[in-house]
């Protein structure tokens, strides 16, 4: 027999269905409802990992060069935090030195940098290395690191003196020095200002072609309004590029300018009379230079006669450099009437002297 009231709504039945439920668990034996739920172990953290924004450091230096430094960021790589975080080691290639390379961790704890040092003391050649980050609980991270060492590029002229020499009033040609270098390209080259020192005045003109390897110089010889005689000027071929042998040099140049004197007379016959058994007046003649330099070492040479005139003159030098009056004095004393012949001649102990030895006919 039913305990519900017949006219009781569908949500009131299922509602005192449930309590009748109730009512009638609870009056079950308690201990046979009783469980022990067991909760599952949290899982645990992650292993720690070391990241590194590079694996490689490389670098191209040339020798004498300062140290430089690369940095390389150090992060975590799961939630667990890096701890102890330090360079376990640095391995350099068999047989290479050591002195080069060196690295260390900003922190102990990421972020942090892998700050890796190279020094530039070693020969020219390749070298390479493996630097080794470790963390507590981390397996070891590797850095690859590559230096390439090159030699200092040296700077070569292939001459540095250079002699001018030429007669006074000549043309001198231009002259060409070559510049090159080896171990690579040179640079802001540049050539100084003139040095000839205070009592000559500037006859070169140096012109560089190029302000880099290869090039040249060309010089240019303008002696104006120098002496016979030797000058030198001088200038400094450079270079601003850091980190190169034999950066600066200086070029000499010299100049040797020689007269060519030429033995000049004023007359082309000497022409005298004179009385027989008298003696005649003396003629002069001038002796001058026609050409260039100094002309002197002048004497008077050998004086050949025409039939029947042997002895009939005498010369002689006021002195023995140019400007100078020759002075020829015939004698008739032993002459008879008659037209006589002579050449009376003039010589220069100088070594190239033009028109030398001057013959003066009489």
């Amino acid at each position: 027999m039913s305990l519900v009231p017949a006219r009781l709504s569908r949500a009131a039945l299922l509602v005192a269905g449930v309590l009748t439920s109730l009512i009638a668990c609870s009056g079950s034996d308690s201990s046979s409802s009783r469980q022990t739920v067991t909760q599952p172990p949290p899982p645990p953290p992650p292993k720690p990992t070391i990241v590194v924004s590079s694996d490689s450091v490389a670098a191209t230096l040339i020798a004498g060069a300062p140290k430089t430094t690369q940095a390389i960021d150090i992060t975590a790589g799961t939630t667990t935090a890096l701890a102890a975080l330090t360079v376990a080691d640095v391995s350099v290639t068999t047989g290479q030195p050591i002195t080069w390379i060196s690295a260390t961790v900003s922190a102990q704890t990421a972020p942090a940098k892998l700050v890796v040092t190279i020094d530039p003391n070693v020969p020219a050649g390749s070298y390479s290395a493996v630097v080794h980050v470790g963390a507590t609980d981390a397996d070891i991270k590797s850095v690859r690191v590559s230096l390439v060492m090159k030699p200092r590029p040296m700077l070569i002229i292939d001459t540095t003196a250079m002699d001018f020499r030429g007669e006074l009033g000549a043309s001198l040609g231009a002259r060409t020095i070559h510049i090159t270098s080896v171990n690579g390209a040179i640079d802001s080259l540049s050539v100084s200002k003139l040095d000839c020192g205070s009592s000559t005045p500037a006859w070169l003109t140096p012109t560089l072609s190029g302000a880099t390897t290869p090039a040249t110089i060309k010089l240019e010889a303008t002696p104006g309004p120098l002496k016979a005689g030797s000058c030198a000027c001088s200038f400094v071929l450079s270079t601003t590029q850091t980190l190169v042998d034999s950066a600066s040099q200086t070029v000499r140049a010299s100049l040797t300018l020689v007269g060519v004197p030429k033995l000049v007379v004023s007359v082309d016959t000497v022409r005298a009379s004179a009385f027989r058994r008298m003696e005649s007046q003396p003629f002069t003649v001038s002796v001058t230079n026609g050409g260039t330099g100094t002309l002197d070492g002048l004497s008077v040479g050998q004086i050949s006669y025409g039939p029947g005139a042997s002895n009939s003159l005498t010369a002689s030098l006021d002195q023995s450099s140019a400007p100078a009056t020759l002075t020829v004095t015939p004698t008739a004393v032993a002459l008879g009437p008659g037209l006589y012949t002579a050449n009376v001649s003039l010589l220069s102990s100088m070594d190239g002297v033009s028109n030398n030895p001057a013959i003066v006919p009489v």
